[in-house]
């Protein structure tokens, strides 16, 4: 088991550190990260991967471990995860957005 530790950093980069190492061929991963919106966006990642994730709260961290790709739960996980139902229609109102308002742009 391949281990990161991300404590302290923000994402994306915790998330870009796992994705790293899962496109990499590691099986299964122990990611260490210090804010909820880092366990979040490494369960999405997991579950949009198909592969099994758990999460375990430690004292001012978590650990979340993404395993291999043969997991039920990570299927049950992708299909219940609200964001996939809303990144198209979020990724087409930013393209609008950037059609009909030139100061969006920025």
């Amino acid at each position: 088991m391949k281990e990161v530790d991300a404590r302290g950093l923000q994402c994306p980069k915790p998330l870009m550190m796992a994705k790293k190492e899962l496109d990499g061929g590691c099986d299964s991963l122990l990611v260490k990260v210090s804010n909820e919106a880092a366990v979040s966006n490494l369960q999405h990642l997991a579950g949009r991967m198909a592969r099994p994730v758990s999460v375990e709260q430690e004292d001012d961290f978590w650990n979340v471990w993404i395993g291999g790709t043969d997991g039920e739960e990570a299927n049950a996980q992708a299909a219940s995860c609200e964001c996939a139902e809303l990144e198209p229609y979020l990724l087409v109102r930013i393209m609008w957005a950037m059609v009909t308002k030139p100061w969006a742009r920025a």
